[in-house]
């Protein structure tokens, strides 16, 4: 019988020699060693590769980017040099896939930091076979802290630019806005995209942000009390044609403009086409006065109805009485006003149109522009009815533009933007350089035009613009809107409005799409009882700002310099005094 305990000992021995192993075992033992460290040192190797190298590269963003990605993008001023438009530095997430240990993994932790991110999207990036994809652009501080915790190889940081708007809304459809890699979309942004690339100048324009706020905030209340659809609003400087303030309703955050698409995106200034109404009646009074055709002492009989077409042509709430020339433009007669332009004539309407620049694009900075609509040919009946403001339509740029030039002593010129001592000499007009200003009225007819359009704020249908001491004069407007076989009642609301007469130096132009009348109103709401209000509101915040200051009307010069003579027959003889 064999012992246990002797065959366990004999087949393991207790006392093993250090020599007695084979001398194969040795070599594999090498083998082993010599592999971990080759796998140690691959290791370090790349772990040093990403450590400095990508760092290096990760500078020259060709190797991983848009090459635009560190563009600068010049500011945008106002004319009080306040920043309209800057850059601020911000970083954005981008991966290299090849360097992504597990996707999984990195497509969950992403999706938990940032919940907009899909996670089919994060995978089919982080699959791709290249070394650099976009995965999050303009982080906030707190989720850039948030990336460097996660701590997963192949996401980096990268620091760009991003467009910043300090006044947000109020920077406006004017402005405009950039797409995330600094492209020009719209407004200035678009139009003077290469200039504000390739110079790190600033760009100085016209608008004063004072005015424009101011402007808006005016125009907002008046959109909601009147629960209009819209509105817009221009202030302009119509001895030099600079733009102070333009605004148009509803607007949108440059931020996150949105779709392009979307009705916040649309211009009323520039885009939108308009008939204006009566507002034109002060355009078809210039261009009688300055042809000699009409008088100071003619008078109207609008007793009766005038028949266009298939149309009869009435008065808002008529006098149904003979009126003196001042009488129809104070109380906007139609029936008047088609008696003026048959006096005028077809051909000389249509030559003074031309001139005043209502029947061409109006010369700006910034592209988005609609041309004016009018009919073709012009025939008689047209231009009739296009003597109160129907049957053309035009934006408000034309209608600050034509009744500046009237009123400031029958001299037309330019809408700027960019002010003339811009940096690096801009062109005003965003290639058209401004010229002289060009006369298109006597001097005599323009200062009889202010007179008229006092005359209507002090007494007539814009009284609701009347703002003491600061020697308005206006002229309101209301043109239903057209649809298909016709007019429907709704309807688009203006006021025109230029202080001070005695010597015309701002002009605000304001609308309001579709407003409704309310109590307050009686229920009217006419350009009269909404647009007007909002004008005189405007007027009133800005005239500080621009440093005009109230005067005595009852000051015989003042007076004088406000005087209709409407004598019949005799302008030199003792007058039959209009008191406004």
């Amino acid at each position: 019988m064999v012992s246990v305990d002797h065959e366990f000992n004999a087949a393991y021995p207790t006392q093993v020699q250090i020599g007695a192993y084979p001398s194969h075992f040795n070599l594999r033992l090498y083998i082993v060693f010599g592999i971990t460290l080759f796998g140690f040192l691959l290791l370090i190797a790349r772990l040093s590769w990403v450590m400095l190298w990508v760092p290096y590269q990760t500078s020259n963003i060709q190797a991983y980017g848009p090459a635009q990605l560190h563009k600068e993008r010049g500011d945008i001023l106002d004319r009080n040099n306040e920043i309209i438009a800057t850059n601020l530095t911000i970083g954005s997430l981008y991966a290299n896939p090849k360097e992504i240990l597990d996707i999984e993994e990195a497509v969950t932790d992403l999706h938990g930091l940032f919940p907009d991110l899909k996670k089919k999207e994060l995978r089919k990036k982080l699959s791709k076979k290249t070394t650099f994809v976009w995965l999050k652009r303009h982080l906030k501080p707190a989720e850039e802290k948030s990336i460097y915790q996660l701590g997963l190889p192949g996401l980096y940081v990268e620091k760009e630019k991003k467009r910043i708007y300090p006044f947000h809304r109020a920077s406006g459809h004017i402005i405009g806005y950039t797409n995330i890699d600094l492209e020009g979309v719209a407004g200035i942004e678009r139009a003077f995209n290469d200039r504000l690339l390739e110079s790190d100048a600033p760009l100085k324009l016209t608008l004063d942000m004072r005015v424009q706020t101011a402007a808006r905030d005016a125009l907002l209340q008046g959109v909601e009390k009147f629960r209009a659809i819209g509105g817009s609003a221009l202030v302009v400087d119509i001895q030099t044609g600079d733009i102070l303030g333009a605004i148009s309703l509803p607007d949108y955050n440059p931020h996150q403009p949105g779709s392009p698409t979307h009705i916040s995106h649309f211009n009323r200034n520039t885009l939108g086409v308009y008939e204006m109404g009566s507002i034109f009646k002060i355009i078809t009074l210039a261009a009688g006065l300055d042809a000699g055709v009409v008088q100071l002492t003619d008078t109207f009989d609008v007793r009766k109805p005038i028949k266009i077409g298939r149309f009869r042509i009435n008065d808002f709430r008529g006098k149904n009485r003979i009126l003196s020339l001042p009488e129809v433009i104070m109380y906007s007669s139609n029936i008047g006003t088609i008696m003026m332009q048959e006096k005028i004539g077809q051909e000389r309407q249509e030559a003074f149109f031309q001139k005043l620049g209502l029947l061409d694009p109006v010369p700006f900075s910034i592209k988005e522009q609609a041309r004016p609509l009018y009919p073709a040919p012009w025939t008689t009946p047209r231009s009739l009815t296009a003597a109160y403001g129907y049957g053309i339509a035009v934006t408000p740029l034309h209608i600050a533009r034509a009744i500046g030039a009237l009123v400031n002593g029958g001299k037309m010129f330019d809408l700027n933007l960019i002010s003339k001592d811009g940096a690096q000499g801009d062109t005003v007009n965003g290639g058209v350089k401004a010229g002289a200003l060009k006369p298109v009225i006597k001097r005599q007819t323009s200062q009889r035009v202010r007179r008229f359009m006092h005359l209507v704020a002090k007494k007539g249908t814009a009284r609701k613009t009347y703002v003491k001491g600061y020697v308005v004069g206006s002229k309101t407007g209301s043109a239903n809107k057209q649809s298909r076989g016709g007019y429907r009642n709704e309807h688009l609301a203006s006021a025109v409005v230029a202080f001070p007469m005695t010597k015309p130096k701002y002009l605000v132009f304001c609308s309001l799409d579709e407003p409704k009348g309310n109590a307050e109103t009686f229920g009217f709401a006419t350009g009269g009882w909404t647009a007007a209000p909002v004008a005189r509101e405007i007027i009133k915040q800005i005239g500080p700002m621009l440093g005009v200051i109230p005067v005595d009307e009852t000051d015989k010069k003042i007076q004088n310099a406000l005087y209709l003579n409407t004598t019949p027959g005799n302008e030199n003889a003792e007058p039959r005094r209009i008191v406004v």
